[in-house]
């Protein structure tokens, strides 16, 4: 089979750059620039067959650039999501934030961001396994995708702690949106490999974008009002009392055990 290299050097008035290595005894032929141009202008079926090897190698290097792109393209994706759920992960959350909420500010857009912690994790862990605490996580992350809208997006920044971003939404849709969620979690029947398990409830601390208030203290905000869901009973939504409670949102009151004491910060 009959291969050539370096045509493209001479095409391009460049430099020859390729090299050639025969893994069996081989015989080479070796055109100069002057002989090359002749054949060229003399044979009809010189030129097509240059011309149609040109086309195949152009073709094939396409081809590779193309499969670069995609292959760098799922690494990207998977640097920036979260194996077991599939939602984004922590890294993605702090390259993508700044940019919402620098575009959310100049347009003078709200934003809303929710801090979400499922309640007693660590116990469900403890009690049947970390496959069955996978097994809650992957439901939760079921419930999340079917409650949010296709505007909004979440991200899973560790353990069972989440981060809900609902673009152009004041307050009081955050509420309606987080709430709705908490309560079908909370009404929802979890198992694991056929086996019920103990009610699975989560926590959430909602607040809003202002001026001058950066990504991480937006998310510093949420957490503290996450606390504060967790202080004050867990299975819960908290946000800051100067928004008004909608009237058709009621809080549910404590599924488990007495909440922490007020010094401590341990919210699983």
């Amino acid at each position: 089979m009959s291969r050539t290299c370096a045509s493209t050097s001479l095409l391009a008035g460049s430099a020859a750059t390729a090299t050639v290595a025969a893994e069996k005894p081989t015989q080479l032929l070796v055109l100069d620039e002057e002989t090359f141009w002749w054949l060229a202008e003399s044979s009809h079926e010189f030129s097509v067959g240059l011309l149609v090897r040109l086309a195949k190698r152009l073709r094939s290097n396409n081809d590779a650039v193309q499969e670069n792109i995609a292959l760098r393209r799922q690494f990207e994706q998977a640097a920036l999501s979260d194996p077991l759920t599939g939602f984004r992960n922590r890294r993605w959350l702090d390259q993508t934030l700044p940019r919402i909420v620098q575009r959310h500010l100049h347009a003078s857009e709200p934003l809303c961001i929710a801090m979400m912690d499922i309640d007693h994790f660590k116990q469900v862990n403890d009690g049947y396994g970390h496959a069955a605490g996978d097994a809650v996580l992957l439901q939760v992350g079921r419930f999340v995708r079917d409650n949010l809208r296709p505007a909004d997006f979440a991200a899973r920044i560790g353990g069972e702690e989440f981060v809900l971003v609902f673009p152009q939404t004041s307050m009081p849709g955050a509420i309606s949106a987080a709430e709705r969620l908490r309560e079908s979690i909370a009404d929802a029947a979890f198992d694991y490999e056929g086996s019920a398990l103990p009610q699975v409830t989560v926590s959430l601390g909602l607040v809003e974008l202002e001026q001058g208030v950066s990504p991480g203290q937006l998310l510093a905000r949420a957490d503290v009002a996450l606390y504060a869901a967790k202080q004050s009973g867990r299975n819960r939504t908290e946000w800051p009392r100067r928004h008004a409670r909608p009237e058709k949102v009621t809080q549910t009151p404590p599924q488990r055990g007495g909440t922490k004491s007020a010094g401590s910060r341990n919210r699983r």
